[in-house]
This record gives structure tokens, C-alpha cells and sequence, in this order.
């Protein structure tokens, strides 16, 4: 029995037994057969009760959830519309068809119903499958269900987006004494991404209230697989511009540091040659700071990459601002995180990069002594600022490495709907200020 209306069940029993006690008992002689007889009434009496609310609630929950048919073609009432949606959040697809392949079949009456996708599962080889894999009817009855057998159907169903009907399938001489009703998987005007395939003993003469749950199931199975060949191509997205911003980061800053050591090496071979041991001192001291900019740009590499978005905005600014600060030396104020907004982790995971690249580019170039770390809610917006005293610089005139950082901290906040502008001038420092437009990102 379901254990939340076995709790409904027990706690109506207890409440009326206690009521009728408190108010009866005062009321009633103190001869023992009286009480041991009121007792028994009062028992009798909270069952009957009990019975007319749990009944009530039955009733409730038939009227408001979505009808099926039975295999006896009795009415039930079932949460199955729904289902789809409330297991997709921790369910993996196979899984997910699965269950909803044995809610189609108990459903449709039918004696085993399979998903069949050409294209195979996403994420994976394009080979055709079935979900799920292995049948629940018995051998006879799906043993024609083949490969080869069912791409011969995919071909006229795909091309007529119709459902199709079939009696005694098989190939070449074999049949198979069965009905078999082959519906495509289409989601809208989508092309289908596949078959479902429900067999039964009997011809499947189903009432127009099953053929509309069948339908409705079948596009909700074809609206599943679509969204996760789209979560697929997302993150397979997601991975290349990563693998290109890690890229050009090595290439702007770490290459660049490695070629400039290789001339230095080749520079202090030749001092030490010709005797110039000032000149090789001088290149000595050039090279460790080089070397110990290249580690602190190293370690500032593999940290962004472990950074992990967390609940709260607050907390993960100050998680960067540490970080930072570790690397680097330098101290970052950040007495006016003034925000407690909790963000899509989507949204969180870029605006990480853009402040990590802004706090970069302070250590490489600013020079600075002071900076400060901020954040606010600005009307509609979450306003956060980098704001340093350093040397400053003519956005104008910027290097090709100032250029390549700004350009992607301004592709990644194009990502996520936000816009980034920066103040500078030459002795007076920079400030990078990023507008995200909160709306409908807000949490809920």
C-alpha cells in the first residue's frame, strides 16, 4: 500500500478515536460494560469513517489524473502523462524509455511494447536499438522483431509519418501469429526519431481514449530522445570552445613565455661563451621571473578548470578572489560583494571565466597595488566590477593579448545574455563592469 495513504488512513483513525474519547467519555457511566461497550462503538464507528474519507480521497484522485484503459478495458485513472517529466531529472534515457514502454503497454493491452531508434541512443555509435533491449513478452512474440525486419517498416512509416497495422508479420517463409501496431515517434512537425512497436496476441482494438494516451506517450518518448541529442550536441559544444579558450590561453601566455626563455637560454650560452658574465647575470634574473610568471600562469590554468560553480553568488566570488590571491600575492577587496542572488549554474560557470580573465590580466599587466572585487543587484541587473590602481591603458590602442582577453570575456558574456564595458586610462588604473540581466534568471 502506498505509504502516504496508509498515513492518511492511520492518523484519520487516531484523530476520530481521540476526539470521540475526549468528548463521549465524561459523558458516559463509569459501569464497566458501559465503557468496554462505548469503546467498541466509538472503535466501530472511527473505521466507518476512516473507510468514507479514504474513499473520498480514491474518488479525488480518480476524477483528476489522466485515463488509461486496462487489458480487461476497464477505465484507470494514472499519473502516466506526467511521468516522463518526473524521471527525467535523475534517470538515464534507457531507463526512461523503458518505464515508459511498460506503462505504454499495460495501456494499449498489448503484450510487449519497444522503442526502436535507427540512429541508436545519443551520445553514442549510430547504431540502431531497441528500448528496451530485452523484450517482457514472450520469445514467440518478439523473436521476428529484427533489425532488418523493422528498418523495412522505418522506411514507409518515416516517409508517411502514419501508424501502421500489421497481422501476422514475419520474413520470408516464418509468421508470427501476432498484431503488431508500429507508430511513429514525432514530436510536432519534427521528423520522427523513431518506432514504437506494440505487439499482441489478439488484433489491438484500441478505443480513441487509448489511441490518444498512446499518441500523447509516443510524441512525449520522441520529445525525450530529441532533448537529449540536443543536451548531447550542447555539451559536445560547450567542450570545443572550452578546448579553444584553453588553447589560446597556453598560446597567449605560456607558449609565449617558453619562446621567450628558448631565446634567453640561447642568449645565456653565448654570454657565458664570450665571458660577459654580467650580461649572463642579467639574463639569470630575466629568466626566473619569467619562469615563476609562467608557474603562477600554470597554476591560475588549472585552477580556473577546477573551479565549480557554487549555490550561492556570494560564495563562489570569494572562492575566486582566495584563489587569486594565493597565485598571485595580491590582495583583493571584497568587502562590497553586496549579493545573495543564487544564478543557473550555466550562467554561473561563464561569469567565472570572465572575472578569473579580468583578475588575470590585473597580475600580468596592471602593476596594481589595490583591487577591488564587487558586486550588487542594480535595478534589474547584477552588476559586477573589477576595478584595480594600476598602471591603466588606452583601450585603443590595447596589444594583441589585451584584445584577445577582452574579445572573450565579451563572447562569453554574449553567451549569457550580459554586456561588459571598460574604463581605463593610462596612470589611472582599470575597470572591467559586467550588466547581466537578471529577469527570468532568476532562481526559483
Amino acid at each position: 500500500m502506498d505509504r502516504d495513504l496508509l498515513t492518511i488512513r492511520w492518523v484519520t483513525f487516531v484523530a476520530l478515536v481521540s476526539s470521540a474519547t475526549v468528548y463521549l467519555l465524561p459523558r458516559i457511566s463509569a459501569d464497566p460494560t458501559t465503557l468496554l461497550i462505548s469503546g467498541l462503538l466509538i472503535l466501530v464507528a472511527a473505521g466507518f469513517l476512516t473507510w468514507t474519507v479514504e474513499a473520498s480521497l480514491r474518488y479525488l484522485v480518480r476524477r483528476l489524473s489522466p485515463t488509461r484503459v486496462d487489458e480487461n478495458g476497464e477505465e484507470n485513472r494514472t499519473v502516466a502523462l506526467r511521468q516522463p517529466h518526473a524521471s527525467a531529472a535523475y534517470r538515464d534515457l534507457p531507463a526512461l524509455l523503458g518505464e515508459l514502454a511498460d506503462t505504454l503497454r499495460s495501456t494499449a493491452g498489448a503484450a510487449f511494447a519497444r522503442f526502436w531508434l535507427p540512429d541508436g541512443l545519443p551520445g553514442g555509435l549510430k547504431k540502431a536499438v531497441f528500448l528496451p533491449p530485452h523484450p517482457s513478452g514472450a520469445a514467440s512474440e518478439t523473436q521476428l522483431l529484427t533489425h532488418s525486419f523493422v528498418s523495412g517498416v522505418w522506411g514507409s512509416v518515416a516517409a508517411s509519418r502514419e501508424q501502421l497495422a500489421l497481422e501476422n508479420p514475419g520474413l520470408g517463409e516464418e509468421k508470427a501469429r501476432m498484431a503488431l501496431l508500429v507508430i511513429p515517434l514525432a514530436w510536432r512537425d519534427e521528423p520522427p526519431v523513431g518506432l514504437l512497436l506494440l505487439g499482441s496476441r489478439r488484433p489491438l482494438n484500441l478505443s480513441e481514449q487509448q489511441v490518444s494516451v498512446v499518441q500523447t506517450l509516443a510524441g512525449e518518448a520522441a520529445l525525450i530522445v530529441q532533448n537529449a541529442r540536443l543536451m548531447v550536441r550542447v555539451e559536445y559544444q560547450a567542450v570545443v570552445e572550452e578546448r579553444a579558450r584553453v588553447a589560446r590561453e597556453i598560446h597567449d601566455g605560456l607558449a609565449q613565455t617558453l619562446a621567450f626563455l628558448k631565446i634567453q637560454a640561447a642568449q645565456m650560452q653565448y654570454y657565458l661563451e664570450q665571458g660577459k658574465f654580467d650580461r649572463l647575470e642579467e639574463a639569470l634574473v630575466a629568466s626566473r621571473q619569467s619562469l615563476g610568471e609562467a608557474y603562477q600562469e600554470a597554476r591560475q590554468a588549472i585552477d580556473n578548470l577546477r573551479s565549480l560553480p557554487e549555490t550561492s553568488t556570494r560564495d563562489w566570488l570569494l572562492r575566486i578572489a582566495h584563489d587569486f590571491e594565493s597565485a598571485s600575492g595580491l590582495q583583493v577587496d571584497t568587502s562590497s560583494l553586496n549579493v545573495e542572488r543564487e544564478l543557473p549554474p550555466a550562467v554561473q560557470a561563464q561569469l567565472i571565466r570572465i572575472i578569473q580573465e579580468a583578475l588575470s590580466n590585473v597580475r600580468k599587466h596592471a602593476r596594481a597595488r589595490r583591487i577591488v572585487l564587487s558586486a550588487a543587484e542594480v535595478g534589474d541587473s547584477l552588476v559586477i566590477e573589477v576595478r584595480d590602481d594600476g598602471a591603466g591603458f588606452d583601450p585603443a590602442q590595447a596589444g594583441a593579448e589585451d584584445r584577445y582577453g577582452l574579445l572573450g570575456m565579451r563572447e562569453r558574456a554574449g553567451m549569457i545574455g550580459a554586456e561588459i564595458g571598460v574604463e581605463s586610462l593610462r596612470g589611472s588604473g582599470t575597470a572591467v563592469r559586467l550588466h547581466l540581466p537578471l529577469g527570468e534568471r532568476e532562481s526559483r
